[in-house]
């Protein structure tokens, strides 16, 4: 998955800032500034890593691109769990 320069920006910063145990990061960006690839790529980053990531979205439609998106990025899907009405709650999926 190739990132747009902006993206690598905040991606790099991002894995900066765990390494610098600044452990609390929030990603704001505008709509269709590719949020959702840029977090897919950061999960697998951090997942080759055996971190646990969570990912906080408000609506539906954004919990199924969410999930997309992982899967695109090579994220297994046993490894995502949802705590959402109509799916049963995983609490110990590392995302």
């Amino acid at each position: 998955m190739k990132l747009r320069p902006y993206q690598q920006k905040v991606y790099d910063q991002a894995i900066a800032n765990v390494l610098a145990n600044l452990l609390r990061n929030l990603i704001v960006a505008p709509t269709g500034a590719g949020k959702t690839v840029l977090i897919a790529a950061l999960v697998k980053h951090f997942m080759q890593q055996h971190k646990r990531i969570l990912i906080i979205v408000h609506l539906d439609v954004l919990v199924e691109q969410t999930l997309d998106k992982l899967l695109s990025a090579g994220i297994p899907y046993y490894w995502i769990g949802f705590i959402k009405a109509g799916y049963k709650p995983d609490l110990y999926s590392p995302v």
